[in-house]
């Protein structure tokens, strides 16, 4: 999971992409204390839109950089989908009050 998507075929990355969100929802219902203990997470009030960063926040490991700011046509196709569909039937009701 810490290595770059090399996948040719885009639905093979967008089946890895729902998969990855799955696991992540199933541990965090299943095991929360040990999968993302309070500590480790952020702390969001849902009613103002309101994000507090946890106390993990400095340890974040250096992204690295990339040689050109424009992303790949085949990215933009993939993140466009995800756009459309967090947008639309992926939307839940609470997301624009973060979105500033």
């Amino acid at each position: 999971l810490q290595k770059p998507i090399t996948f040719i075929d885009l639905k093979k990355v967008n089946s890895v992409v729902v998969a990855c969100c799955y696991l992540h929802n199933y541990l965090r219902r299943t095991i929360p204390q040990r999968y993302s203990p309070k500590d480790w997470l952020d702390l969001d009030d849902d009613e103002v839109g309101v994000s507090k960063p946890g106390p993990r926040t400095s340890d974040h490991m250096a992204l690295q950089v990339r040689q050109t700011d424009r992303p790949m046509a085949s990215a933009k196709e993939v993140r466009n989908k995800f756009v459309h569909y967090f947008s639309n039937k992926g939307k839940v009701e609470w997301q624009d009050r973060y979105i500033s």
